[in-house]
């Protein structure tokens, strides 16, 4: 008997975990229209993310499509790497957000100094959030998720 109850328990359990995976209209909702002219990045690099590791090159020329093709988005190189790489931003956002960036940055950079955020109404300011992939060379894993 208690072989059995062992036996349902794990079957259960396990029948549980296959059953229950979450489904993705959380992530990319069926009522929202997706701009066609951009490629994914499974098209993009002929294999779905995380089948295969990005290299740099990759991921720098994927960046730099997703910059050509949107008027959302827009690439800013900072600097190169010892072995001569471009690093760089993707930034995104609306069009005039990207057309008014450096009016856009000094408003932000005011809001430090009491005496110059005066005229800066926050309520109407854009959210800046800076996500950083891959600080280490060797960690594959922050490149394939930064395309997702």
């Amino acid at each position: 008997m208690r072989i059995i109850t062992v036996f349902i328990t794990a079957l259960l359990l396990i029948s549980q975990t296959i059953f229950s995976q979450p489904g993705t209209s959380w992530y990319l909702p069926d009522d929202v229209s997706y701009n066609t002219k951009i490629i994914t990045p499974g098209q993009f690099f002929g294999h779905q993310i995380g089948e295969w590791h990005l290299s740099h090159d990759k991921l720098y020329y994927y960046m730099q499509e997703l910059a050509r093709s949107s008027d959302r988005a827009l690439w800013e190189e900072y600097a190169r790497s010892h072995e001569g790489r471009p690093l760089g931003h993707l930034i995104i956002s609306s069009p005039e957000n990207i057309r008014n960036l450096e009016k856009l940055r000094l408003e932000h950079i005011s809001l430090a100094d009491p005496g110059l955020s005066s005229g800066v109404d926050i309520g109407r300011a854009p959210v800046f959030i800076k996500l950083g992939y891959g600080i280490h060379g060797n960690e594959s894993s922050s490149q394939n998720a930064s395309v997702l």
